[in-house]
């Protein structure tokens, strides 16, 4: 049995005896059971926040994704709306001085019994008041102005490429021009050895990754092996470079010049704006943390 009105409802849930125990008869939830408001008046307040909430001037029912989903439980579970509209449109926050602001501060005073908006959850509203199951999801975003394009800088030529694989790019130049002087020194040929020293060598590697030619190959195998390691190398660097500079030429976006919170915080060129009273500004006023 349930009271909501004058009359005293009745609904059969189940039997009970002391040999069998109970036996519940009914189906389904508590919900289902008590789906029959009988026409109370429920005093709620609402805020113009389109699209999800707007206030009808002419009739005063709540429009918009919210309202017709109060306008269906009005029609599911036999109940009507006395409205309150919330002067300031404002969901609500709690002040410094411990007091609320908003519909959140209609429900705690008991002027209405339910406020009907897209409330975003947080922690001293959750204190304060009772929510519903959530019917959507959304997120937070913060919007940044534009930010000009910078120039091309002549350091960016060497963007492409991580310093740590410049450094390895060079060590295999040394590397490879060292190779091929300690090979041709063990050669028989005098002639030979005194042509091509370790800078000779150095040079052909070098010109080699300049994708330029050099003017002798050498007729031993073993030189020959260094020489095509060389151009396969020096093909691959270079083809990944160039792929990877004529796109940043070609294509420039914009880049955050912050990754956080905390390091826009540190910036004196960009301030924090919010919706004034709202779950957004609680979180930021009563952060515990320095960050």
């Amino acid at each position: 049995m349930y009271h909501i009105s004058d009359n005293l409802q009745e609904f059969h849930f189940g039997t009970w005896n002391p040999s069998s125990g109970l036996y519940v008869s009914s189906e389904g939830d508590i919900y289902d059971r008590r789906s029959n408001l009988q026409g109370t008046v429920i005093s709620a307040s609402s805020i113009q926040g389109p699209p999800m909430t707007a206030i009808d001037k002419e009739t005063g029912r709540i429009m918009g994704f919210v309202g017709d989903v109060w306008a269906e439980l009005e029609l599911r579970m036999n109940f009507r709306t006395e409205l309150k509209r919330e002067p300031a449109d404002s969901y609500g926050a709690l002040t410094k001085n411990g007091t609320w602001t908003g519909m959140i501060a209609l429900l705690v005073s008991g002027d209405v019994e339910v406020a009907v908006g897209d409330f975003t959850v947080n922690t001293q509203r959750a204190k304060a008041v009772d929510f519903t199951v959530p019917v959507s999801e959304s997120v937070v975003s913060v919007y940044v102005r534009w930010i000009e394009l910078r120039d091309f800088d002549l350091k960016d030529f060497l963007a492409p490429f991580s310093k740590e694989l410049w450094i390895t790019a060079i060590a295999v130049i040394f590397t490879m021009s060292l190779c091929l002087a300690a090979i041709r020194s063990f050669e028989h040929h005098e002639e030979s050895r005194r042509r091509y020293g370790a800078f000779r060598y150095l040079l052909h590697v070098y010109s080699i990754f300049c994708q330029q030619g050099v003017e002798a190959v050498p007729g031993a195998m073993s030189c020959r092996l260094v020489y095509v390691g060389v151009y396969f190398t020096a093909v691959t660097l270079c083809a990944a470079y160039s792929a990877t500079l004529v796109s940043s030429l070609a294509v420039q976006t914009n880049a955050l010049p912050f990754k956080n919170f905390q390091q826009m915080l540190k910036r004196n060129d960009f301030e924090m704006g919010v919706v004034n009273n709202s779950a957004v500004l609680s979180e930021f006023e009563f952060i515990k943390t320095s960050t």
